[in-house]
């Protein structure tokens, strides 16, 4: 039995510390999102994820020890697999969370110092390891990387999946850079659905991040490693998975400087995939073109290029963002093309009514059918099996509508449509987007009432069209009590 003094101690120990959020959470971009629009004023937790901001006063030095639980149940199943839809399934994740928090406070160099980890045990009761083969690959609101069938022996406990996940890193934070290393799912983009370049809808990967801040320009560096599910040797089956590398680097622009007013976002970015098994010292550089720098290497790597951007205007928020895989300008206006693009639009407007602020979002997604291809096996950006970018990957589309209403401090009203569509993505198929596979629909209800500080209680309304997924229309409650779980 557990001892209550523990719990007792620990649940004060929360009180007395925060936390960096590491698990993206829609309703808290929600309320910043609104919070940037009204003041005018971009906020760099609109694209970037984790997100550390300094101004923060809730926070104490020193360590903490903080417990996590979670307990969360849907008659949809979470849309974790076809074949297991129509079961009530139970979720359960307790788990740990340790904090250092150490400011370092001189007139020459300040910084400070903040380190975390995060251990969750996931323990899903209701569906049946041996046809579990989806893994939430048709729903982004979750993932997984390796799972095995439940450690109980006796009925119902027997019947599931374990999975566990342990989130951490270690952040060194000055007036004019970031470093960051650890283990976690960078989301970097301005949308709420997913975004093309790193969604953050995947297991998290090992990586180290440097961030640079100048008066209209932040430079953003990423090396990480990837899983990529290819054996070194596939005639045994003990053999270690082949390593991969991403690279990242990108530049952003503010027009009225970084801790400004500024009202308008520009950003440019590289993407590169490497199944050599070394690292590859041309990109390192800061300086360097992973464009110029991958021909100089033999065109052996996977180079994605890109951009997006978001502007304030009024009582909105415009953006959108554009990702290139390959593009030949002789065939740009053939129909059977060689343009592996994936686009990207959307548009917030947030009203106030009698005190109450709501938000209105509108998103729509297109990817060509060989985006996110590549034909090296060891170069596709995928993690777990999961794309780096767009959830849904190439040859799909979406258009996603958002409602949220925040009553109070404590209590948001959602609604929440989408609609998604797919067709087969391979490398160097006919570059015509024909989403013939599957289509699914979406539209959701809910609430979420934070009972306390982390501790919140959601329950939300399924309906879901999709006869070619799950071969019937199906509805159903999720309901969901989380202690330090942001999802």
């Amino acid at each position: 039995m557990i001892n209550l003094k523990i719990i007792n101690i620990l649940f004060i120990l929360n009180l007395c510390f925060s936390t960096i959020p590491i698990n993206f959470n829609q309703f808290k971009y929600v309320k910043e999102e609104i919070n940037s629009i009204d003041l005018r004023i971009i906020d760099e937790s609109s694209c970037y994820f984790p997100h550390y901001s300094p101004y923060s006063n809730d926070k104490n030095e020193g360590f903490s020890l903080i417990p996590i639980f979670g307990m969360r149940v849907s008659q949809t199943g979470f849309q974790l697999d076809s074949l297991n839809i129509n079961n009530t399934l139970s979720w359960i994740s307790p788990g740990i969370s340790i904090n250092y928090y150490k400011p370092i406070i001189n007139p020459i160099f300040p910084i400070l110092i903040y380190g975390w980890s995060n251990f969750y045990k996931h323990s899903m009761y209701g569906v049946d390891y041996s046809s579990t083969s989806n893994r939430f690959f048709n729903n982004p609101d979750y993932y997984m990387g390796y799972y095995s069938k439940s450690q109980w022996e006796t009925d119902p406990l027997n019947n599931g999946i374990d999975f566990d996940e342990n989130i951490f890193g270690l952040l060194i934070q000055s007036s004019f850079f970031d470093f960051k290393v650890g283990n976690y799912s960078p989301r970097i983009g301005p949308f709420l659905s997913s975004n093309l370049a790193f969604s953050g809808q995947y297991p998290a990967f090992s990586n180290i991040n440097l961030k640079f801040y100048f008066k209209n320009i932040t430079y953003n560096f990423i090396i990480g490693d990837l899983e990529s599910k290819i054996l070194m040797d596939s005639s045994d089956k003990d053999s270690f998975f082949k390593p991969r590398t991403v690279y990242y680097h990108r530049l952003d622009y503010y027009n009225g400087g970084i801790e400004d007013e500024s009202n308008l976002r520009v950003g440019i970015y590289e993407l590169l995939i490497s199944g050599d098994q070394t690292k590859q010292l041309s990109y390192l550089n800061p300086f360097s073109f992973f464009w110029s720098a991958q021909h100089a290497s033999g065109d052996k790597d996977n180079l994605l290029m890109g951009m997006d951007f978001e502007y304030l205007l009024n009582t909105c928020r415009l953006y959108g963002a554009f990702i290139m895989d390959e593009w030949s300008p002789t065939k740009t206006f053939t129909r059977d093309n060689h343009n592996w693009f994936g686009y990207q639009f959307g548009v917030t407007k947030i009203l106030n009514t009698y005190g109450i602020d709501s938000s209105f979002k509108f998103e729509y997604t297109v990817t060509s059918p060989n985006l996110y291809t590549h034909d090296l096996m060891r170069n596709l950006p995928y993690h777990h099996n999961y794309p780096l970018g767009y959830w849904n990957a190439g040859n799909a589309t979406n258009f996603s509508f958002y409602f949220h209403s925040i009553l109070n401090e404590n209590i948001i009203l959602y609604f929440h449509y989408s609609k998604d569509a797919k067709g087969e993505s391979k490398y160097n198929m006919t570059n015509i987007i024909n989403t013939n596979l599957w289509l699914k629909t979406l539209y959701r209800f809910g609430i979420d009432y934070a009972i306390q500080k982390d501790l919140d209680l959601g329950i939300n309304y399924n309906f879901i069209i999709s006869s070619a997924i799950y071969e019937n229309n199906f509805s159903g409650f999720d309901i969901l009590i989380k202690y330090n779980i942001d999802y």
